[in-house]
């Protein structure tokens, strides 16, 4: 990301100075500084900075952004950010009078993240809005007493060739070659959520009652089967309970590859089913139109509904 922004400013002709002369002079054509790691934070206890030690204990830091706070004009962020790394600034700087930011482009995009007057997305068609300095509210942009937003979180949709070709770019330099050797990697093997689609979500609250599981493609798909199966009792999903394991059972794994059939000479694949996974529940109901009470499948003694009861569905 920064490489872009770096890019864009070569290309306009805008000379680039070392962060001392940023600070020190006062310069009668545009200029801009490149901050990196050691120029935005510090070790909390020592001042120094390390950037292992910064990635891999962030909240030991604090931010000196700061320092370049009174000197800057427009604050272009691409720093990539999470809630234990320190913003860059607070969201009450922005009314001191020595706050000479007047426009920000957050182009990583995080609401209330290292860029903390970031209160919400922007459109492509509508890409900037205002932050009143006393309120913080968000106003019309160009105010006297505001500061300038742009987060537009879809921006490289912007440039659809350049960022696809600069993704391909990295996907060839890095990834391929592990990819398709057949061997062990790394990099691929911390990078994957799913291989073979042998991914588990099990939910396990028995306190409530709750001990299933079932094999599912994502993650994403698993906590959204698990939310809807607990909400029948009206209950909450509870994270803390939700687990996601990498199962090794390759027959039964989901999806199950379908077998080939042979009919009038040609083959086909049949239909992919779903492995079924035990679930154990209270009770179950089931309504049925014309009925005024639910019909009970399973009740807490453990009695079922049985093909005898004349059921017709």
């Amino acid at each position: 990301m920064a490489h872009g922004v770096l890019e864009i400013m070569n290309l306009m002709g805008i000379h680039e100075v070392e962060p001392e002369d940023y600070c020190e002079n006062e310069f009668v054509y545009p200029v801009y500084v490149h901050l990196k790691g050691a120029a935005l934070y510090k070790n909390k206890i020592d001042g120094s900075y390390n950037r292992k030690d910064f990635h891999a204990n962030p909240e030991n830091y604090d931010s000196i952004f700061s320092n370049y706070i009174s000197d800057t004009d427009i604050l272009m962020n691409g720093v990539y950010w999470e809630k234990t790394i320190p913003r860059l600034f607070n969201l009450k700087d922005i009314s001191d009078e020595n706050f000479r930011i007047k426009t920000i482009a957050d182009i990583t995009d995080d609401m209330g993240g290292s860029v903390p007057c970031n209160i919400g997305d922007s459109t492509i068609a509508d890409p900037v809005y205002g932050v009143d300095k006393i309120t913080f509210k968000k106003t019309v942009p160009y105010l006297e007493n505001s500061v300038d937003v742009m987060a537009v979180g879809n921006l490289p949709n912007e440039l659809p060739r350049d960022a696809s070709r600069y993704f391909g770019e990295q996907l060839i330099k890095y990834v391929f070659t592990d990819l398709f050797s057949g061997e062990e990697s790394r990099l691929i093997n911390t990078a994957t959520i799913i291989k073979k689609g042998k991914l588990t979500c099990s939910y396990k609250n028995l306190e409530q009652g709750y001990d299933t599981w079932t094999y599912v493609r994502t993650r994403a798909e698993g906590t959204r089967i698990m939310i809807a199966l607990i909400s029948v009792l009206g209950h909450t999903l509870d994270r803390k309970f939700l687990k996601f394991t990498e199962t090794d059972d390759e027959v039964g794994a989901y999806p199950i590859i379908p077998e080939l059939i042979t009919a009038f000479g040609e083959q086909f694949k049949t239909r992919r089913q779903r492995p079924i996974a035990e679930t154990k529940f209270t009770y179950a109901t089931i309504f049925l139109p014309g009925l005024t009470e639910p019909l009970g499948l399973v009740d807490s003694a453990g009695g079922t509904f049985k093909s005898s009861d004349n059921l017709v569905v």
